[in-house]
Order: C-alpha cells, then sequence, then structure tokens
C-alpha cells in the first residue's frame, strides 16, 4: 500500500489549490492537509509548517517535476518532499511553543498581582522608618523646632537626627517639640492623604495662621495640624499641605 507524503507546503490554501489541479490535472492524486487551520490563522500556518500537498510516495518523483515545470517548485533541493515524520516534528515544536506561550501567561498572572501586593503601603513606608526632621516651612515662613527632655534641657544629638518624626502603628505620631516636649498627635492615610490632628479632636485648629502663632496667640504646634500630601524621593519624605511643608529624611 503506497504511503502518502508531503510533497510541498504553502503558507495559503489558494495556492495549495492552484498546486493541487495541476497535478490532478496530470493524473496524480493529491490530498490537502492543515487547510482549515491556516484559514483560521495565518499564523498558526506557519507554526504547524503550512498548508501541505499530499502525493503517492510512488509519485513524489514525478510530481515534483511536474511542480518545478509549472514554477510552483522554484529553488530545487537534495529533498523535495517531507515524510510523515518530520511533518509530526514541526507540529509537536509548534505545540511546544504554544505551551510555553500558555505557561508564561499563566504566570504572569500568578506573579504579576503578587509583585505588586509586595510592594510596601505609603502607611507601611511611613511607620517602617524613623524620619530625621530636615526643615519645615509654615506659610513661607520657616520653623525651627527644639524638643526638650521633660528635664527641660534641649533633646541631644541621636543617629545623627537633632530632630525626628516617628509614625507609630496605632495611629500616634510625635512631632519636634518648640521649646517642649515631643508633641503628640493622631495621624491616619486616608485617600493616599495624611491627616495629622490634636490629640482633643479639635480639627478647627488647622485653621491657624502664621502671625498668630508667631505672636504667640496660637500654639505653635498647631501649624502641624492638617491635611497633607505625601511624596518619597529616594530616602526623603516631603509633607505638604495648603500651608505647610515639612522635609525629613530616613
Amino acid at each position: 500500500m503506497d504511503n502518502w507524503i508531503t510533497i510541498i507546503s504553502f503558507t495559503y490554501p489558494h495556492e495549495a489549490h492552484m498546486a493541487k489541479a495541476k497535478l490532478e490535472s496530470e493524473g496524480i492524486e493529491t490530498i490537502i492537509q492543515d487547510e482549515l487551520t491556516a484559514q483560521v490563522n495565518n499564523f498558526y500556518s506557519n507554526a504547524i509548517g503550512g498548508v501541505k500537498l499530499l502525493v503517492k510516495e510512488s509519485d513524489a518523483r514525478r510530481a515534483n517535476e511536474i511542480l518545478k515545470e509549472s514554477k510552483v517548485i522554484i529553488h530545487d533541493k537534495d529533498n523535495e518532499t517531507e515524510s510523515e515524520e518530520e511533518t509530526n516534528k514541526k507540529l509537536l515544536t509548534a505545540k511546544f511553543i504554544y505551551l510555553i506561550a500558555i505557561i508564561l501567561v499563566i504566570v504572569a498572572i500568578v506573579i504579576i498581582p503578587i509583585a505588586i501586593s509586595s510592594i510596601p503601603t505609603t502607611q507601611e513606608k511611613l511607620t517602617f522608618y524613623n524620619w530625621c526632621f530636615n526643615g519645615m516651612y509654615y506659610e513661607d515662613y520657616e520653623f525651627t523646632p527644639s524638643t526638650l527632655h521633660s528635664e527641660g534641657v534641649y533633646i541631644e544629638f541621636t543617629d545623627d537626627c537633632w530632630e525626628s518624626i516617628k509614625f507609630q502603628p496605632d495611629g500616634i505620631i510625635l512631632l519636634p517639640g518648640f521649646e517642649s516636649d515631643k508633641i503628640r498627635a493622631f495621624w491616619r492615610i486616608e485617600n493616599k492623604k495624611l491627616t495629622i490632628w490634636p490629640m482633643n479632636g479639635d480639627l478647627s485648629l488647622v485653621n491657624s495662621n502664621k502671625e498668630e502663632i508667631i505672636a504667640g496667640e496660637q500654639p505653635t504646634e498647631n501649624m502641624y495640624y492638617g491635611i497633607y500630601s505625601v511624596k518619597f524621593e529616594s530616602i526623603h519624605l516631603i509633607l505638604e499641605s495648603e500651608k505647610q511643608i515639612i522635609y525629613a529624611y530616613r
């Protein structure tokens, strides 16, 4: 019984049908293979080795000659025919590439969310580090804190920080004092904004103004209270509200 072998492959089905018509006009039986796959997607046509034109093995030599004469086969090769084994190898290679692509997509679907979830939040960054105070401007006026110990002496220089800001996980923030102990206040992150408000919960204090604070009519600590945008630049932290900007570094 004659085996069927691939005599030539085409990218597009209509090319295979033209060669088929030519061979059958010369009395050679043919079969077209993988035509439907190529019609669905031309990319898959190349992946599986194209649309294949098969003839009986006994007709292979004559079919080659006819196709060469009709210019369907232009380049003469040592082996113009393709065995079923070679065809299967190409198909397996295409399937392997497709499988690898599917695996990569699945890995991306799993890993990307994990990677995103592992990025620390603003709240985690604020609480993880001790922040060294670097400068503070309230309505373009620079204020310089001077935290005291409870004994009434200026705080010592420690950990390369004259003054520091500490965001505690329990919602308490410790801020530099003004010839006083550390100032304690509440803090929270909401809608990517930092809110700092006094321990007594009086949010009206965020409306303090520079002149009243300089004149001593309001406590200097009132300037801390308000809603800030939070920006991280390398090791630096920038807190900015409508009236105030605070610089710190970790």
